[in-house]
This record gives structure tokens, C-alpha cells and sequence, in this order.
């Protein structure tokens, strides 16, 4: 089976003031964000790239983007939320800038989450899950795909970028490879692509945008 996993699209205009949202803030595509959509979708349109199944974390900028994904590809499904899918709950850090973040916990804290995907402890992050939690459901969420779709089949999955990254974790060595890469975050609107042979998943590409699909 094939599995596109995509990062939803934007949640801040150009000029707006970005802070860290996670689980607990549940905030809307804005006008660029569903653009995104819609350029993601005609691209599927162009390789004939339809999923069977769309599946989404339970947040309106997942879902949404999702819903948008359906109706421009015209497909008879409807999206299947999965909480497993749910962003990560950022703690102490929702709400914050980049910056705030830097300045209440320190700049190497930050540094470690966003450069080496190190999570922050209970002091200087206090996030609302730890990263085995988040590393199990992203497991099993894969593995009920195995066992739900056939070998034929294309599953999509909409998320975000917190939780996105562990996907990397079904390929052995892949995580760690990425990290080195500097590859480990997803852009918004992009897409990543994993493969199941029956046996093992493989990984195909990995924060492409709509342009590299075609």
C-alpha cells in the first residue's frame, strides 16, 4: 500500500505574529493555507494520484485541509478522523513565540527541539505527552493501515508537523538520517510518501512540495 502523509496548510497570514500552537489551540486554515489545499489536490488530479481513504487528526487546520483535499478531487469518501493524528500539546510553549520560548526557557532548549527533535523536560517544556506516547499511536495508526488497506491501495493522512516526524521511526535509521540532514520538519502543504511491501515500510520522499510530485 502507499501512504501520502501531508502537513497542513497555513494558520498565520503573512505579518501575523506566529506562535506555537499545538493540541490545545485549535486554529483554522487562513486564505493561504486553503490554497495550499487546492494546489496539493491539483496536483494528485495530475498524476491521477486518488486516494481510497483520507484520514485526519481531529484539529480544524487537519481537518479542513482534508475536507478541502475530497471535494477537489471529487471523491466519494468522507474524511476519518483519527486522534492518533492529533498534534503534539506543546505545554508551556503554546502560545509563545519563537522568541518567548528562547527567553523563558533558553535558546538551546528550542535549539534542541527544532535542530535535533530532543524533547524539553517538565521545566523547561512541560509538554502535555511524552515522545514514546506520541511514537506508539504513530505505530498504530500504521499498523491498522496494513491491515485495513489492501497492497493496491493509497491511504492519505493529514497532520502536523510535530507528530509528522515520527513517521520517519517505521523506517529503521531513517530518523537519525534526517536529523543529520537537517531534513526533519515538514513545511506546510508539503507531503511525504511511504511505501508498505507487505513486510516493511520504505520511505519515498519526504517534504516534497505539490511542484516535485509532477
Amino acid at each position: 500500500m502507499e501512504l501520502i502523509l501531508v502537513r497542513h496548510g497555513n494558520t498565520f497570514q503573512s505579518g501575523d505574529k506566529a506562535y506555537w500552537v499545538g493540541a490545545g489551540e485549535d486554529l483554522p486554515l487562513v486564505s493561504t493555507g486553503r490554497e495550499q489545499a487546492i494546489l496539493l489536490s491539483t496536483a494528485f488530479k495530475k498524476v491521477r494520484f486518488l486516494p481510497q481513504a483520507i484520514y485526519s487528526g481531529p484539529l480544524k487546520r487537519t481537518a479542513e485541509f482534508a475536507e478541502i483535499i475530497i471535494n477537489q478531487l471529487q471523491l466519494n469518501t468522507k474524511t476519518i478522523i483519527d486522534h492518533r493524528l492529533n498534534e503534539i500539546n506543546y505545554g508551556q510553549w503554546a502560545g509563545l513565540t519563537s522568541q518567548a520560548v528562547c527567553d523563558q526557557f533558553g535558546k538551546t532548549t528550542l535549539e534542541n527541539w527544532e535542530q535535533y527533535s530532543k524533547w524539553p523536560t517538565q521545566t523547561t517544556g512541560g509538554w502535555g505527552e511524552s515522545e514514546e506516547s506520541v511514537i506508539q499511536r504513530i505505530h498504530a495508526f500504521s499498523n491498522d493501515l496494513i491491515h485495513r488497506h489492501a497492497h493496491h491501495e493509497i491511504a492519505l493522512a493529514v497532520t502536523s508537523n510535530g507528530c509528522l516526524r515520527y513517521f520517519l521511526k517505521l523506517i529503521s535509521g531513517e530518523f537519525e538520517k534526517h536529523i543529520a540532514m537537517k531534513n526533519i520538519k515538514v513545511a506546510t502543504g508539503h507531503f511525504c510518501h511511504l511505501t508498505h511491501d507487505g513486510k516493511t515500510w520504505h520511505l519515498k520522499s519526504w517534504n516534497q512540495t505539490p511542484v516535485q510530485m509532477l
